[in-house]
Order: C-alpha cells, then sequence, then structure tokens
C-alpha cells in the first residue's frame, strides 16, 4: 500500500513540476516578447546613427509603431520615423527600426535601422539626367518591413524599357554616371547598401503582352559599394538575358 502511494506522489510531484515548468517558461517569453519595445531605439538613438552614417544633423519629424496588420508577414515589430536632414527640411525620409520573428538564427532579433535617404539621392540624381536624355521609366517600391497598403518603403526599384538596341549603351552610361553622382554626395567612405535598384524591362515584340524579362541591377558592387561602370551594367544585363533565355519558364512558373 505504501509502494502504491508512493508512486501516485511522485507522478503527481513529476506532473506539478512540469507545470511549474511550463508556467515559468511562458512567464519568461511573455517578459521577453514584452520587452522587445526596448529594442526600439529612441529619437537619440536613431540621430546619432544616421548622424554617424551620413556624417550630417537630423530632426526627427515623427514616428509610428506599426500594428500587426500593418506589417509584413515575420516581422514581430516595426517602428518607422519621419526624419529630414537639419540643412534640408523639404528632404523627407523614412527611417526603421525592425524586430524579425528571426534574424541570424537568432529568435526574435533586431534586424537593425533601415533608411530610405541614400536611394533618394539617387533617384534625385538619376531623374535629373533621365530628364535631360528623355529617357521614361516607372517607379516601384519594396514596402519591407511594412505592408503595402500603409504608404511606407525601405527600396526602390526603377524600371526602364529597353527598346531600340542602339540605345543602351547610353541607358547603362546614364545609370553608371548616376551612381557616380550619387557617391559623390554621400560621405567618403560611405559604405552602406544602398536601397535603389534598376529593372531593365526585355519584351520581343511578338511575344504575349506577359512575357517580359525584368533584368535586376543594382548599380553599386554588392562587397565594395563601389558604383559600377557602364560597362559593367551591360555584362550584367546579358549575363541576365542569357539566364532568362534558358530558365524563363522555370522563372514563370513560380511568379
Amino acid at each position: 500500500m505504501c509502494n502504491i502511494l508512493k508512486q501516485i506522489f511522485l507522478i503527481y510531484l513529476k506532473q506539478f513540476r512540469l507545470t511549474i515548468y511550463l508556467i515559468i517558461g511562458i512567464f519568461l517569453f511573455f517578459c521577453l516578447f514584452l520587452a522587445y519595445d526596448v529594442r526600439f531605439m529612441s529619437d537619440k538613438e536613431v540621430l546619432a546613427c544616421l548622424t554617424r552614417i551620413y556624417d550630417r544633423e537630423f530632426i526627427v519629424q515623427s514616428t509610428h509603431s506599426l500594428n500587426e496588420a500593418e506589417r509584413a508577414e515575420n516581422v514581430w515589430r516595426v517602428k518607422v520615423y519621419d526624419v529630414v536632414p537639419a540643412d534640408e527640411p523639404e528632404r523627407h525620409f523614412w527611417a526603421f527600426n525592425i524586430v524579425k520573428a528571426e534574424s541570424g538564427g537568432i529568435f526574435g532579433a533586431s534586424d537593425g535601422l533601415r533608411d530610405t535617404l541614400s536611394a533618394e539621392i539617387m533617384l534625385a540624381t538619376f531623374a535629373e539626367r533621365a530628364a535631360q536624355s528623355g529617357l521614361a521609366y516607372e517607379l516601384t517600391y519594396d514596402s519591407y518591413p511594412c505592408q503595402a497598403s500603409t504608404g511606407y518603403y525601405s527600396g526602390i526599384n526603377v524600371n526602364i524599357k529597353l527598346k531600340a538596341v542602339d540605345n543602351w549603351p547610353a541607358m547603362y552610361e546614364l545609370v553608371a554616371a548616376s551612381a557616380r553622382d550619387t557617391l559623390a554626395q554621400l560621405p567618403l567612405g560611405y559604405d552602406y547598401a544602398i536601397g535603389l535598384d534598376f529593372v531593365f524591362i526585355y519584351r520581343e515584340p511578338d511575344w504575349p503582352k506577359d512575357k517580359f524579362y525584368p533584368l535586376w541591377v543594382m548599380p553599386f558592387d554588392f562587397d565594395t559599394k563601389e558604383p559600377l561602370s557602364a560597362a559593367d551594367i551591360q555584362a550584367e544585363v546579358e549575363e541576365k538575358l542569357l539566364w532568362y533565355r534558358d530558365n524563363y519558364d522555370i522563372w514563370k512558373k513560380y511568379q
């Protein structure tokens, strides 16, 4: 009888311990979850970070913490900053402080501060040259870490239709010159990614309307952050053109 009671006691003790461990685990999880807001930078920290990147003074105009419906998938926290340079108060751009579900294998890790100032500088530089040359283009936006419906974006895509082959070299040079001009407006040694890409849209006349090759080109070298030359851009376009010719059906299947 004593052994039976002892076994029953041990079973209940084990269940009690598991319950306690579960309660502690849930408590710690919620403590960690509630602590994510601490990872958001203060206005002062955002300004210090931007000043370190751009060697300029900035002013935070407003902030907005996004709710779940406004955030991209697998993003747990986003705080958006509307910022202007102190010497250019008309030039608004956004900075994003992000906590993802996972970053670098770390559960609930901060994804750091992103901003759109360098992309806006690049776009303005390119737009001026494009207007002078009569080059038409369209813009699309990367809304991450937000939903597109919010109107926020962290990246810009410049879409250019490839038409007469004779004009392609001039387009490559225009993009390369815009990249050089952009880098000249940024601090010496600037080595951060610039969130603006070019998409050359290739389409042959007899293709169906929904068939085209989107030839993506980053205007800066991924590793060195140096601007690509016109020859580099041409090589990128030609390489991607060959890839799409061989793999278009596979690419289209997953769109």
